[in-house]
């Protein structure tokens, strides 16, 4: 949003609003497995999310999704268990924005101060 106050001195400024969330895997943090956007490339896909019974396919002693015909166990966490049981959300709403003033001095120099 701007203003042209006269031919010298003109007003304005920006709003923005963001809503996001979080998925668990973010750009600087620590390591981490559970995140939905890494689960999307990182787990095996030879390994399904339910066993031939219907059941969640986890490995109970470290609550990661079960190994299925691997040699190792994964350390990955069972995106479905992740979707349908989790609790835990974390969103944030952002507002951000400012205001200026500008004024055009002669020589075509242009001052401006910005908040």
């Amino acid at each position: 949003m701007d203003h042209k106050v006269n031919n010298w001195f003109t007003v304005g400024g920006t709003f923005n609003y963001t809503n996001g969330f979080n998925t668990g895997s973010l750009p600087g943090s620590a390591f981490n497995t559970s995140g939905a956007g890494r689960l999307a490339i990182a787990l095996a896909p030879n390994v399904g999310p339910y066993k031939n019974d219907g059941t969640y396919n986890i490995n109970t002693a470290s609550n990661t999704i079960g190994q299925g015909n691997n040699l190792t166990a994964l350390s990955f966490t069972n995106p479905v268990v992740l979707l349908d049981l989790n609790k835990f959300t974390s969103e944030s709403d952002r507002v951000a924005g400012n205001t200026y003033g500008q004024i055009k001095l002669p020589f075509g120099v242009v001052f401006k101060t910005l908040y």
